[in-house]
């Protein structure tokens, strides 16, 4: 490994050297002086210190070829360009003629190649170039390429040192180095579309560019910056015919790979132009029925009475739960909000046509966008929800950034300093909400069933867990392959094919652990859909609550006892954790703490963990169950439970703003607000639920249960999907690379919400509520 890392520092020194410094007219010859300064000439700028660099060093041609055995133009070319740069510099000379296209006018006159060479870099690529020749290096490199690559490189070298155009353009395509590297400006993408668009011209053989990404580690040698991995990424431009990726070499180059050439994406596009069809044919169907047939109007359940489905009846921060007589199949709904419009219609569709009318998107997009609530809603759980997808979505518009990122490192510094940024810091916290409200709603509604049917036996358990699983795995499945299997299609770019991006590429391995909601537990080190980890937890405390459920059901007192057990172990538990891996109290950290570095694996991504919100969520629905929200509470002690829970958020969420480090936390507090913190968090959040629920929320709930809110929270489960994958789209088809700035930064957040909900719509529309209506459609023409 050693030897491949040496290769890369060699090409890298031939590339940021040759690259930008050496002067090429169009007219020129491969003669190395011309007293017209017509040939190539070299160029440096800002008296670069000649001790720096020692032209003894450099192999001569004869000292390559005995080291390769028998020589080549590339290395002769290679031998020139060295000797011809490094004679002004051994002199303390430099020339400055220059001639050629303007582009490449402006980028040799830059100053940056002076100012890498008076860097750690510069004495590091000196180092590694007089450690004992490193011909030896690109030796054992070169013996592995074809015939064909060292031949289109001789080529394409000849033609450069020639000034012919085309060549120039896969010159002018490598990655320079720009201003800002000790700031961490250590992404040189080049130009990705014009090395992709070069190609050869008036040659004996054919071949366009390739771009390769490689990469160089810098640690020791740049100064730890947060935010910013201690690597130079920069690009080469070569011949296609070169296949530089599986050689054991530290560069990646991007692939051409068919579309048609993959079974697998052409099986899911099959499904879904099949899955597109028949939507096409239900909303026909449907129209058809709803505006061209006469319908008899009902007196006493309306259309509009079946559309204004209870708000509350979704089980986690995301979907939509059963009805309450959904969980028990064998006895007929009495509720009017389970009852479907057909029903009422002349000719009702038999079983065929119902489920043909789950697909259609006249009824679903109605169903979706109905504002209307009922008596019975908990409408503050609706802006609880979307404020809260929207905190995730614009933690995560920052997150994704830091990998596309040029000023990560002077950005954090600054941005820790503001007490502002500790709301998008601490951004984490928005996960235990959803956690909460699943809790709650699980608590609130599957106990109010197993009150309306009697008795804990004639719950009907089968349909509880299937109805969960029903619910959300189908879109969540279906989206996972269009991700994993046609999405890596759909773009291109220099991060696009870059190893830390290709997150997909882990679900070849890993798929089968989302769909046993195990991926948080199972091949942690191979996530797919890395923020999937969600719903496995979700999943898992879901199926454990009736754990808790019944215990609270039969007897308060037992029940209390299993909470507090439960929510014992989920407190202890990460804070014994976090004291023995000696972790920090945030996450992400910028402290540089190195045993951070599986924070996210051992303890953020772990059901043991993370419970304590759900279970605050469970006693919060138990509560608000058997007050049956009817609680009058006094005004003082309405403002003190208001106070308190504004009080314990505020202290989670800046608590730790320490803009001078005038106090670092020692390790027990580290520990204590790990295992402290979410909880205290989910006890704010459950208040503000409460107090609405039970009308001691006053102007607070009036702006929670605004009507909008209500389409917008039924799209919360298919936001969380999608939105992920759409700032990956658009980050990974950049084609420079992010600048952190907060005007930027809130322009694309925003962006990034519209769109992520758009997507949303229409992805609950073609795979969250045909699901639904399928299990509506089977499970009541079973029960007639």
């Amino acid at each position: 490994m050693a030897d491949s890392k040496n290769v890369v520092w060699y090409i890298t020194l031939i590339i940021l050297m040759c690259g930008p410094v050496i002067s090429l007219d169009s007219n020129s010859t491969s003669k190395s002086s011309n007293t017209n300064g017509s040939t190539p000439q070299t160029l440096i700028r800002g008296g670069i210190n000649s001790d720096l660099l020692n032209v003894s060093s450099f192999p001569d041609v004869q000292q390559l070829r005995s080291l390769l055995g028998n020589g080549s133009l590339a290395l002769d070319i290679m031998s020139s360009m060295f000797r011809q740069l490094m004679s002004p510099i051994g002199n303390g000379t430099s020339s400055a003629s220059l001639s050629g296209s303007p582009i490449i006018e402006q980028i040799l006159k830059s100053q940056q190649m002076a100012m890498l060479l008076a860097t750690p870099i510069g004495q590091q690529l000196q180092g590694i170039l007089a450690d004992g020749g490193p011909g030896k290096y690109l030796t054992s490199a070169m013996s592995k390429f074809s015939t064909s690559c060292q031949s289109d490189v001789q080529i394409l070298l000849g033609a450069i040192s020639k000034g012919e155009g085309w060549a120039l353009k896969f010159l002018d395509a490598i990655g320079k180095p720009p201003s800002g590297i000790l700031d961490g400006q250590l992404l040189w993408l080049g130009s990705y579309d014009q090395c992709v668009d070069a190609k050869t011209f008036n040659t004996t053989t054919e071949f366009r560019g390739q771009y390769c990404l490689a990469d160089i580690q810098m640690t020791g040698i740049l100064p730890s910056m947060p935010g910013v991995p201690a690597k130079i990424t920069f690009a080469l431009c070569v011949p296609d015919t070169c296949q530089l990726n599986g050689l054991g070499l530290p560069l990646l180059c991007d692939k051409k790979e068919s579309f048609l050439d993959d079974q697998s994406a052409v099986a899911i596009t099959a499904v879904v132009s099949v899955l597109g069809a028949i939507i096409l044919l239900a909303t026909m169907y449907d129209v058809i029925r709803q505006l061209v047939l006469k319908k008899t109007k009902m007196s006493q359940v309306t259309e509009m009475d079946f559309m204004a489905l209870p708000p509350e009846k979704h089980m986690n921060g995301f979907t939509n739960p059963p009805s309450y007589s959904e969980t028990n199949p064998d006895k007929p709904s009495s509720n009017k909000y389970d009852m479907n419009p057909e029903q009422y219609e002349q000719g009702e569709p038999g079983i065929i046509g119902k489920l043909l009318l789950s697909f259609s998107i006249y009824t679903n997009g109605r169903k979706l966008l109905c504002t209307q609530q009922t008596s019975e809603s908990l409408t503050a759980v609706n802006g609880i929800r979307f404020l809260s997808m929207s905190w995730v979505i614009l933690g995560h518009t920052l997150t994704f950034a830091f990998f596309f990122q040029e000023n990560a490192g002077p950005f954090i510094l600054k941005a820790y300093k503001e007490w502002t940024f500790m709301a998008i810091s601490n951004a984490t916290v928005s996960v235990d909400t959803f956690f909460a409200l699943s809790g709650l709603l699980v608590a609130y509604l599957s106990l109010r069933e197993m009150q309306k049917v009697g008795s804990v036996k004639k719950f009907n358990w089968i349909m509880y867990y299937f109805h969960r699983y029903w619910r959300l795995t189908p879109p969540y499945m279906l989206f996972l392959f269009f991700y994993s299997i046609l999405f890596p299609y759909l773009g291109n770019g220099p991060y696009w094919f870059s190893s830390s991006y290709r997150d997909w590429e882990m679900c070849k391995e890993s798929w089968w652990t989302n769909i046993l909601y195990v991926n948080n537990l199972v091949k942690t080190d191979k996530l797919c859909m890395g923020w999937a980890w969600y719903l496995a937890n979700d999943m898992q405390f879901y199926i454990l609550s009736p754990l808790i459920l019944i215990p609270l059901f039969v007897s308060p007192v037992v029940g209390g006892i299993m909470s507090m057990i439960f929510l014992i172990i989920t407190t202890v538990v990460p804070g014994v954790i976090a004291a023995q891996k000696h972790y920090s109290a945030t996450y992400p950290d910028i402290s540089g703490n190195p045993a951070m570095v599986d924070y996210f694996d051992k303890v953020y991504i772990k059901p043991y963990c993370r419970m304590g919100p759900y279970i605050i969520g469970l006693i919060t629905g138990y509560l608000l169950y058997r007050t049956k929200r009817q609680v009058n509470i006094p005004k003082v002690l309405n403002l003190l439970g208001w106070l308190v829970a504004a009080c314990m958020n505020i202290a989670v969420l800046y608590g730790l703003y320490n803009p001078d480090n005038k106090h670092v936390l020692i390790e027990p507090e580290s520990a204590a607000y790990t295992a402290l913190s979410r909880t205290a968090w989910a006890i704010g959040v459950c208040w503000v639920v409460f107090a609405c629920a039970t009308g001691n929320g006053g102007p607070i709930n009036t702006l929670l249960s605004w009507s909008p809110f209500v389409p917008l929270s039924r799209l919360t489960y298919c936001a969380y999907l999608v939105h992920p994958v759409i700032m990956l789209y658009i980050y990974g088809m950049r084609r420079t690379a992010v600048y952190l700035a907060y005007p930027e930064m809130v322009c694309t957040f925003l962006g990034y919400l519209v769109i992520a909900y758009i997507v949303a719509f229409v992805i609950s529309l073609a795979f969250e509520s045909p699901m639904m209506g399928l299990e509506k459609a089977i499970f009541r023409q079973g029960r007639k």
